[in-house]
């Protein structure tokens, strides 16, 4: 009989034939059209990066690494230099001009894309009568192609064959995929093949040609890149065992009654199976509706009307065991599976647990764990890289040449990101200092009223604050000690009261 599985299994297929409409190679520069891709759904690790951008589960994932993006991308300022002297002066003409296109705006709003999908890329415009830049948002930035010529940049493939060079957008990746290579004997143009050569400003022989590369395409890819097909998983497994939970609640409860016996025949026995099956199976439907309001109705409908009743055949034939299949075991399995498989996934994108779970400080975690700290200094190259692509861009648009050497800035106004954590962290334990020394200079002020026993206040002060682990409670002295350096001008206690 149809079960749980079969209908689930219907369910997926609509998904990925709905999913395979999209699943074309694009026609690149400089290359043939090579037709579908390997059509088994299960191998696109891009198309389950579609699907599954708006499960939340994915988001709260992105926002781990997102909550130290935003401070990073807001607690900065976006002013450059230029390293080359020749340069200097338009510097106030382009920072002004950044500040005019709140890019800090534009590079929060991107986070998303950037973790998810591992690409930032924007379309600029420059209007030379007002001399003011626009920056365009692009549908799907990660659909970007980045091409270069003998190992430089040359420009960026949208909707198959649509080119854009580096001035006309600015783009940046977190990781890049070679997927496409044009050795010098491929190109077919002599008078392009020449201007390859002198730009190389050196002799090729024949035989060597196939192995020289002059242009390059690259596909931008994600940390969640890898983990797309695990992450599918854990979704399929939570989709299953949400309808085994439903399936549960509302199945029928089973009776039974005895009739008289009937003709033993192929037929009838046939009708009393048949007959089982439909009530077994009454209300599957639901599992595939896809109006919530009609979903609601039927479980309404199947809770008030979850009694059936089947028929036993004496003599010749009984149904012995109305037991039915224990769906809380299928469930408790998913649910084991998932969560290895979320530990799985967790540690392949190198998240600490302890984050995953909120137990932790984002800063103090950097600090210990170098995959979440790579993955976080990835992160930040690409605005890096992306603010430098902007300066250029808008210097080739104004007329005047620019490299990203010549660019100088930095996200965290030194490197590596260590030493935003280092500042962090230096400011916590500034915090916390300075809340011990007034908790001191409290007992200390309690104590020079002259109303209370200094020795049971120390008694009880020494003991409090090294349970609560203010910085160097171990270090705390006995309360007699204390006690003792009080009376003595060269106590450290005197002395430090003295430059306060």
């Amino acid at each position: 009989m149809p079960d749980l599985y079969t209908t689930a299994d219907s369910v997926m297929s609509s998904m990925s034939t709905d999913l395979y409409s999209h699943l074309s190679d694009p026609v690149y520069w400089l290359e043939e059209n090579t037709g579908l891709t390997d059509n088994i759904f299960r191998r696109d690790p891009d198309m389950y990066l579609d699907y599954l951008q708006d499960w939340d589960y994915v988001r709260g994932l992105v926002d781990l690494y997102a909550s130290p993006m935003k401070d990073i991308l807001s607690k900065n300022a976006y002013t450059i230099t230029f390293t080359n002297p020749e340069l200097t002066k338009y510097e106030d003409f382009i920072n002004k001009s950044l500040e005019k296109l709140h890019l800090k705006d534009i590079l929060l709003e991107s986070l998303f894309d950037v973790i998810y999908r591992g690409a930032f890329f924007k379309v600029i415009t420059y209007n030379k009568e007002s001399r003011t830049f626009n920056i365009l948002d692009t549908v799907k930035p990660w659909k970007t192609t980045y091409v270069t010529r003998l190992g430089q940049p040359l420009g960026y493939i949208r909707r198959n064959s649509h080119f854009l060079d580096t001035s006309q957008a600015v783009f940046s990746a977190y990781s890049l995929y070679r997927k496409k290579t044009v050795s010098l004997d491929s190109v077919r143009s002599a008078k392009l093949k020449q201007s390859l050569l002198d730009q190389l400003g050196t002799e090729i022989s024949k035989e060597d040609e196939p192995d020289i590369i002059v242009y390059a395409h690259y596909s931008p890819r994600s940390v969640f890149w890898g983990q797309a097909a695990k992450l599918f998983q854990i979704y399929l497994n939570d989709f299953i065992a949400q309808f085994l939970a439903m399936k549960d609640s509302v199945r029928q409860e089973i009776f039974t009654v005895t009739v008289q016996a009937l003709s033993k025949k192929t037929t009838n026995t046939a009708r009393v199976a048949q007959s089982i099956e439909e009530v077994l199976n009454q209300g599957s439907n639901l599992l595939i509706q896809q109006d919530p309001r009609s979903m609601v109705a039927q479980v309404i409908f199947a809770l008030f009307n979850g009694a059936r009743v089947l028929p036993t055949v004496e003599n010749y034939s009984a149904i012995n065991n109305l037991e039915l299949e224990k769906l809380k075991d299928k469930r408790a399995q998913l649910q084991g599976e998932n969560e290895a498989l979320r530990q799985q996934v967790i540690a392949n994108l190198g998240l600490p647990e302890e984050l995953q779970t909120g137990t932790g400080n984002r800063w103090e975690i950097l600090s210990r764990s170098d995959r979440y700290l790579n993955a976080i200094t990835s992160e930040v190259s690409v605005y890096e890289t992306a603010v430098k692509r902007f300066v250029v861009s808008m210097m080739s648009l104004m007329g005047r040449f620019c490299k990203t050497e010549d660019v100088s800035f930095s996200l965290l106004n030194d490197t590596p990101l260590q030493t935003q954590m280092a500042r962090n962290k230096s400011e916590m334990l500034n915090n916390s200092m300075i809340d011990s020394l007034n908790v001191i200079n409290s007992v200390k002020a309690l104590i020079g009223t002259g109303y209370v026993d200094p020795s049971k206040v120390l008694e009880e002060f020494v003991p409090l604050i090294q349970r609560y682990n203010l910085p160097f409670s171990s270090a705390y002295r006995d309360s007699g000690g204390i006690l003792t350096d009080m009376s003595d001008p060269q106590s450290p206690v005197n002395q430090y009261s003295q430059l306060n």
